[in-house]
């Protein structure tokens, strides 16, 4: 029987080697623009991130140089985005950040989803009708191996499915999904054809079969993780960001995501939302959302250093 209690790990230890030739820091000078989402586009080697205040993509050179790439009038909120490469298209969660101030607000929720080369509009799929008794913050987005893209929402305890064409349907509705402090956040696809997904307020995660997701089990841990974004490693581990410690977790199984385990944790020097893998290296993102609306100039793509 495996005891879930919220851990909270400072690392020791000496850091992993990791390539010498790729930057530690990318500072991105925009006031107030605040980046939720981040993601590496291997073909055009650029980093890509969102925007909870403007919902403009930007494509980030190593230099910090944001160039606005998709400016869309419908994007409020950029909020986690996710590349699919073998489809070549962006696929970007667009929410109202406004639900967090105004009690008063259902919360207008959409996928977007673009060409990577062009930035062109191929869909904006609304999704708040499909479960009208709740209110809505979409989160993160997957896609798994057929183009099916899932979405959290982080105030209504569902996932929603759009296919390639932009049919949207819940693809799961449960309430273990759901919590009064915050629900779903995070969700990645695993090659063997389930995804993973957190809820943030409890500290559990749940694998949830593709094509059966009335099979949705808790991932046994013996350490809760209070985790935001979350994306697989090529290695096979799962990378889970927590703002709550100021770090990334590294977490490993060995029975397919029946139960999982802490392997290895990175202290960072301020909290960030999610990450992103380039040549197998992590790199975390400080959004700075404590200053949301506020004074914030720089905000910063880093180099994860994990350590034993």
């Amino acid at each position: 029987m495996f005891r879930r209690i919220l851990v909270l790990i400072l690392p020791m230890g000496v850091a992993l080697a990791q390539s010498d030739t790729l930057p530690e820091v990318i500072e991105m000078q925009r006031p107030g623009f605040t980046p939720e989402g981040v993601e590496w586009d291997a073909e055009r080697e650029r980093f890509l991130v969102g925007s909870l205040i403007e919902g403009t993509i930007f494509a980030v050179d190593d230099d910090g140089t944001l160039t606005p790439w998709i400016e869309d009038d419908e994007l409020l909120s950029s909020v986690g985005i996710e590349v699919d490469a073998e489809r070549d298209r962006l696929l970007v969660a667009n929410s109202e950040v406004a639900i967090f101030s105004d009690e008063t607000i259902q919360g207008n929720i959409s996928l977007g989803i673009y060409d990577l080369e062009t930035g062109e509009r191929l869909h904006l799929v609304p999704l708040s009708d499909l479960y009208p008794d709740g209110r809505h913050f979409a989160n993160d987005v997957a896609v798994d191996a057929d183009g099916s893209a899932y979405v959290t929402d982080s105030f209504s305890p569902v996932i929603y499915k759009v296919e390639v064409d932009g049919s949207a349907s819940i693809f799961v509705e449960d309430e273990r999904l759901g919590n009064p402090f915050f629900g779903l956040n995070g969700i990645a696809y695993h090659p063997d054809g389930y995804l993973i997904t957190n809820v943030a307020g409890a500290g559990d995660l749940y694998k949830i079969p593709v094509d059966d997701p009335a099979g949705m089990t808790l991932v046994e841990m013996d350490a809760g993780v209070i985790g935001d974004g979350m994306i697989f490693h090529p290695d096979g581990s799962l990378i889970v960001v927590s703002g709550s410690i100021n770090g990334v977790y590294r977490i490993i199984s060995e029975d397919d995501w029946a139960t999982a385990s802490l392997d290895q944790t990175a202290h960072l020097s301020d909290a960030a939302t999610t990450a992103a893998v380039r040549e197998e290296t992590v790199y975390a993102l400080y959004a700075h959302l404590d200053r949301m609306g506020g004074s914030q100039e720089v905000y910063e793509i880093v180099r994860v250093n994990f350590e034993e």
